[in-house]
């Protein structure tokens, strides 16, 4: 292997991963949870199965809990469920980690955005959007 192509080889290498990296941070840094009080939803959690595993080993937690399923993910396993609000979330997080058949639950936690960009005021196209939020739709 010749230096030079070597060299190409370790670039892309390294922009691949830089490139990896930059994504993961637009992902995860848009948007936070506050850390304050009620940071969750009443009378929701999320949940996602371990691989193989069917949402039917569930059918009955989901009665016990008035469980609806609103939508999934399927490719991925992953539920977002509503019950009633009388129920506590912590309890029905708690009762779907016990599951032998679920990978991770959670609390339907609220995310807000949040911006360390200094000149985040002066970008004035992101008052005039017909379609808030969605900057890709609608114009």
């Amino acid at each position: 292997m010749t230096t030079h192509s070597l060299f190409h080889h370790l670039g892309f290498k390294l922009s691949r991963s830089i490139w990896t990296l930059l994504c993961l941070l637009v992902v995860i840094n848009p948007c936070v949870a506050t850390g304050s009080g009620n940071d969750y939803r009443p009378g929701a959690a999320n949940f996602r199965l371990k691989q193989g595993r069917s949402i039917g080993e569930l059918d009955s937690l989901i009665a016990a809990y008035q469980m609806t399923l609103f939508d999934s993910i399927p490719s991925r396993n992953t539920y977002f469920s509503t019950f009633p609000e009388t129920i506590a979330v912590n309890t029905v997080v708690s009762a779907l980690q016990n599951e032998d058949c679920v990978w991770w639950a959670e609390p339907d936690f609220y995310l807000y955005p949040d911006t360390n960009d200094p000149l985040y005021p002066q970008q004035w196209h992101l008052e005039h959007q017909q379609n808030p939020g969605r900057p890709w739709a609608g114009r």
